[in-house]
């Protein structure tokens, strides 16, 4: 039995809740390591498991806008945390 079959990635239409594929993935990337988490840890910021968030990543996943707003609200808190911080 060989290896899996791997299917190329194909654009998604937009207006879904799915746009950008390969940008958005990379903008989830880009959030995970400003927080400066790993990926088990922004999977539990977010609320999804980890090998899914792993799929995201890696892009056998569509990253729905839905998920994509999330991490930006955990970057968000983290950099609002930081501020108050700093204040103190």
């Amino acid at each position: 039995m060989g290896a899996p079959k791997r299917y190329p990635e194909r654009p998604i239409p937009t207006g879904h809740g799915v746009s950008d594929t390969e940008g958005n993935r990379q903008r989830l990337v880009t959030i995970r390591h400003q927080l400066g988490l790993t990926q088990r840890e922004m999977a539990e910021e977010l609320g999804v498991r980890t090998d899914s968030y792993t799929r995201y990543e890696i892009g056998t996943r569509s990253v729905r806008d839905k998920l994509l707003q999330a991490a930006a609200k955990v970057l968000a808190r983290s950099e609002a945390d930081k501020a108050v911080t700093k204040q103190t």
